[in-house]
């Protein structure tokens, strides 16, 4: 019963909150909003507020949604219940909760999803409800000095400070749970810097080490893609080579390589498609690891990529061509059935399926893949049997 429940306590996730540059060219940076309390509009005002400064620290709390009379803190999602079916008094130990959880837990053990505000309770070893979302009192009803007077609940007196400076927060700790929570759920901060308007927003998160992160995970592909170019250089062909680089296209749609070159000029292009610095590189390299795996993987991926190469060489020598949206193989103008076909990829099958009965032997049988692979052959297009 043990192995269920989640040890949140040991699954750390850091954020950053960065200040935003609030310069702009449009002047933007000058205007201010509120918020409409009522309807959580952002409104401009007109010397009303005073920007961000930079170097002053800015204190945030809950906002509040005057409409529920509740702050809002995230903290009433539901979630999977970590705890269900297991034995109230295990969980009162093993989290070292007060006697008092007893009786809320005989209803929570039955439950397939709670709160994430019960979740963190229970967690971070508090009473029961300690972070409740409910505002004391309202200052919009009648007796609201009263209320005014009244202590402040647990969130509705919780802080954090930013500083003009990356501000680090791990959810290792109640408090920075907590933190993330506010963070994540206040209107001044954006949740990741694309989505951040320097009008609205001034700050946004980024997750621990991410400009880091990505670098490595393209790092990664590339240097893939390199081992896997390496590998098909050495393992197969000049054919099978001037094949993949055929078949590769820049970002305008052309084959890298067209018409007869000499092995060391079609290695250069495949080189140089693979390390584009540009921000296609990725894009080519996923066109590349398709060509690759068709090579290197079955049987059937096999006769694929040889029918597209066949197909591609017909359609640089122009035995195929693109007229009005089609594909028109015009020597078969005749032959409504194989003469027009609507997609690339649907003229790629009608010739793969023939490639699969095509027999060199067999001269006097009718086949579109034969026909075709002589019309290449005829016109000077590079095809091996």
């Amino acid at each position: 019963m043990q192995e269920k429940q989640t040890d949140m306590k040991n699954q750390k996730t850091t954020i950053y909150v960065n200040p935003i540059n609030r310069m702009s060219a449009q002047g933007r940076h000058k205007q201010s909003f509120t918020i409409q309390q009522k309807t959580g509009e952002f409104v401009p005002t007109v010397g009303m507020q005073k920007n961000k400064e930079f170097g002053v620290p800015s204190e945030y709390s809950f906002r509040a949604n005057v409409s529920t009379n509740k702050l809002i803190t995230g903290l009433d999602k539901m979630v999977q219940n970590p705890y269900k079916d297991l034995e109230p008094h295990l969980i009162v130990e093993q989290n070292g909760l007060s006697q008092d959880w007893v009786k809320h837990l005989e209803y929570i053990v039955k439950q397939d999803q709670i709160k994430l505000q019960t979740q963190y309770e229970i967690i971070d070893n508090v009473p029961y409800n300690h972070y409740t979302n409910e505002i004391t009192g309202s200052m919009f009803s009648s007796n609201w000095k009263a209320n005014l007077e009244k202590p402040r609940n647990f969130l509705e007196s919780f802080k954090i400070i930013l500083y003009d400076r990356p501000n680090e927060f791990s959810d290792d700790t109640p408090r920075g749970r907590l933190s993330i929570m506010l963070i994540k759920n206040h209107p001044k901060i954006a949740a990741n810097k694309t989505m951040a308007n320097a009008a609205v927003h001034d700050w946004y998160i980024s997750e621990e080490n991410e400009a880091a992160i990505e670098k490595l995970k393209k790092r990664d592909i590339i240097e893939d893609a390199v081992w896997k170019w390496g590998n098909l250089k050495q393992k197969t062909t000049p054919y099978i080579v001037y094949q993949v680089a055929s078949l590769l296209k820049n970002n305008d749609g052309n084959p890298i390589v067209k018409g007869k070159m000499n092995d060391i000029t079609v290695r250069n292009q495949i080189s140089d498609f693979i390390n584009d610095s540009t921000t296609y590189q990725l894009d080519n390299i996923e066109k590349f690891n398709k060509l690759y795996n068709m090579v290197t993987s079955d049987k059937e991926s096999r006769q694929r990529f040889e029918s597209m190469y066949l197909v591609q060489q017909a359609i640089n020598l122009n035995i195929i061509g693109v007229r009005d949206g089609f594909y028109v193989w015009h020597s078969k103008s005749s032959q409504d059935n194989i003469y027009k076909h609507t997609t690339y990829d649907a003229l790629v099958s009608t010739i793969q399926r023939e490639f699969l009965n095509y027999n060199p032997t067999e001269t006097d049988i009718s086949n579109w893949y034969k026909d075709l692979l002589e019309e290449v052959k005829n016109k000077g297009g590079w095809v091996e049997n």
